[in-house]
């Protein structure tokens, strides 16, 4: 039950996240469709890249 908790507590986090970090380059879709049905390792990976790439942006 607590596991289950903490899950949902991290998924509603990464989800404000997400919004913060792709909505303005249009990747919401992305978001929607891939990041939360099955969070797999080399989900991990593209979201951690996108991620990189998005603070780049940011910066420059």
């Amino acid at each position: 039950m607590s596991i289950l908790f903490i899950i949902k507590s991290r998924s509603v986090g990464l989800q404000k996240l997400n919004r913060n970090f792709l909505a303005p380059y249009g990747l919401l879709w992305l978001k929607q469709h891939y990041f939360f049905e099955k969070e797999g390792a080399f989900v991990k990976l593209i979201y951690a890249f996108i991620k990189i790439f998005s603070f780049l942006m940011f910066t420059k």
